[in-house]
């Protein structure tokens, strides 16, 4: 019966599907013979971890330590268990999960390595970048020390530098006012030269005519003494400059040497001129003491006294006429101030006001207590003031702001002439307004014939034409 019930068995599991079969291991025949084997070959080290292990825990630890050593030990444990069937797709599920979890697992790792190098790189560029800052740091704090030392020798030097320029600014003025103070003497001893000039040619005119053809002989004579030592002085200075020319160049050509003594000719008649004017330096005097120039005068007197009385005459009648003249202009003056006071007063008080306008824009001060002519001197001592500062100034420096101040003044007279354009523009509008909405002017009596005119000679202008239509165009647009 047991070999019927076996072949019946078999012949029921040969004709089940794959999917229904029972392995061969969960049948009980082969865990019979399992178990029976297993209690043969059971590994001496289960049976160690076996003995030592107190608890589960303990015998768990061991069996792990068994296991790592030899994985085939782990089917011992199980043998002894009762195996449960599970279905072929709980079988694939379950593989297609382990699978997925070492795929991910596995990506993981891939992705922790290249995120573990990435750090490292990174870590790599960082302390690269480290290493820059640092070298850059320390060149910043070398460039902050040169700029430091830069610093502070400019600041020497520039003090050093103001002071020069103080001393020269000093200087400059000491020598100022000593080239003030000298061309004041050399004004002072021009105008007294000048007034020694006309006393020495007024003494030449008293001189008596005998001595005065001799004395002007005397003077050509010593003016062709003068010009002769003057042309052996060029000749020799000539000859000099010649024999230099021909030791250093034996050979030169003949035009040159002209040209040379032509040139010094030129110049030596210039030098010629510019002394004769002054031959006289030491004129020798004709009246030896001043008793003779009042003898002289007394004589002279006594000769025109007639002719002094009548200029003493003729003087006072000057004077007289002066003096009527001086009080009948007074005279015009009350007259014509009483018939236009109030017309002065207010052109006065227009100058007062114009001049205190510049004096408040100049000056920079009240100008309540003073009069017109005070405002204008001050004005005047502020313009002074100005011109000595520009001349001090560099010239580079004054034509640009002269420049600046032509273009503003350019552009302020353009922005003026559009404002006067505009206001025309204005103007001309609203005196069409005025002229469209007054009323029609009704003519009365007889037309007047007017003259025959000749003909014009039309010229045409485009820019009129222009300016015509664009007025007629406004004109257009706003009153229709």
């Amino acid at each position: 019966m047991n070999r019927i019930a076996v072949n019946q068995e078999r012949d029921r599991q040969r004709n089940l599907k794959v999917h229904e079969k029972i392995p061969v291991s969960q049948t009980s025949i082969f865990r019979r013979e399992a178990l029976r084997l297993g209690e043969k070959e059971e590994s001496q080290l289960l049976r160690k971890a076996r003995a030592k292990s107190k608890t589960k825990n303990d015998y768990a630890k061991l069996v792990l330590e068994a296991t790592k050593s030899n994985p085939f030990e782990i089917i011992f444990l199980f043998l002894d268990r009762p195996l449960d069937r599970e279905p072929l797709e709980d079988y694939i599920n379950k593989k297609r999960e382990m699978f997925m979890v070492q795929y991910s697992i596995s990506i993981k790792k891939s992705e922790i390595k290249h995120l573990e190098g990435i750090a490292a790189t990174e870590e790599k560029k960082l302390e690269v970048a480290e290493q820059c800052l640092e070298q850059d740091a320390a060149l910043f704090d070398e460039f902050l020390k040169e700029n430091d030392r830069n610093s502070v020798e400019a600041i020497a030097l520039a003090e050093q530098q103001t002071k020069k320029r103080i001393h020269l600014n000093d200087e400059i003025k000491q020598l100022n006012s000593q080239i003030l103070q000298i061309k004041a003497d050399i004004n002072r001893y021009e105008e007294k030269l000048k007034d020694y000039k006309v006393y020495g040619q007024f003494l030449e005119e008293l001189v008596p005519e005998p001595q005065k053809s001799e004395r002007r002989s005397k003077r050509e004579q010593r003016k062709l003494n003068k010009r002769k030592e003057r042309k052996n002085l060029e000749e020799e200075e000539l000859n000099k400059q010649i024999a230099k020319y021909t030791a250093k160049a034996p050979k030169l050509p003949e035009l040159n040497f002209e040209s040379t003594r032509s040139a010094s000719r030129s110049g030596s008649t210039d030098v010629t001129l510019s002394e004769d004017e002054d031959f006289d330096s030491e004129p020798e005097l004709f009246f030896k003491e001043p008793d003779e120039v009042l003898d002289l005068f007394t004589e002279l007197e006594e000769a025109n006294l007639s002719l002094i009385q009548n200029c003493q005459e003729a003087e006072e009648n000057l004077e007289q006429m002066k003096h009527a003249i001086r009080k009948m202009k007074t005279v015009a003056i009350v007259d014509f101030g009483d018939q236009n006071v109030e017309e002065q007063r207010a052109f006065l008080d227009e100058i007062h006001g114009t001049v205190k306008k510049i004096y408040m824009e100049c000056i920079h001060s009240d100008a309540e207590t003073l009069t017109t002519i005070q405002m204008l001197t001050e004005i005047e001592d502020r313009m002074e003031n100005l011109f000595k500062a520009l001349e001090m100034l560099p010239q580079d420096e004054v034509e640009a702001a002269q420049r600046e101040k032509e273009m503003e003044r350019r552009s302020k007279a353009r922005e003026e002439k559009k404002l006067q354009q505009k206001l025309q523009q204005e103007d001309r509008i609203r005196k069409a307004l005025e002229r469209a909405k007054a009323a029609p002017k009704k003519q009365t009596g007889r037309r007047i014939m007017e003259r025959s005119k000749p003909t014009v000679v039309c010229i045409s202008n485009e820019d009129k034409t222009e300016k015509y239509s664009k007025e007629d165009e406004e004109l257009a647009y706003f009153f229709t």
